[in-house]
């Protein structure tokens, strides 16, 4: 048995009773049909690129620029893990965290479109 706390043993009980069911043959198939569709958007790759471009060209920019500043704190961080200081204390550029957020939105919508793509 789990060791599972007194709040949730029923809902380890009531699921813990519940077979598995494996889905019915055909299933993944049906389901990849409804999203490929017919045609892709190209509106969706325009977005995914919009989004992902951009982002690219800063990042790009940023490491060619500030890449040894980039090197450093990657090195203390990398430090100040492995000794394990209780008080570490390392800042991140908001605007770079932006960058790679929207790099990966745009790689989502792009492989969105192309999992749609006939």
């Amino acid at each position: 048995m789990i060791d599972v706390d007194r709040d949730e043993a029923a809902f380890d009980r009531v699921f813990g009773s519940v077979p598995p069911v494996a889905p019915p043959v055909g299933f993944r198939d049906g389901v990849m049909r409804r999203v490929r569709g017919d045609t892709w958007s190209v509106v969706e790759v325009a977005l995914a690129l919009a989004l992902a471009l951009p982002s690219l060209a800063f990042l790009a920019w940023d490491f060619t620029s500030e890449g040894l500043d980039l090197q450093n704190a990657l090195g203390n961080l990398l430090t100040i893990t492995a000794v394990g200081g209780d008080q570490a204390f390392f800042s991140v550029d908001g605007v770079l965290v932006i960058a790679f957020a929207l790099l990966g939105l745009g790689a989502l919508v792009g492989s969105h479109a192309l999992l749609r793509r006939p």
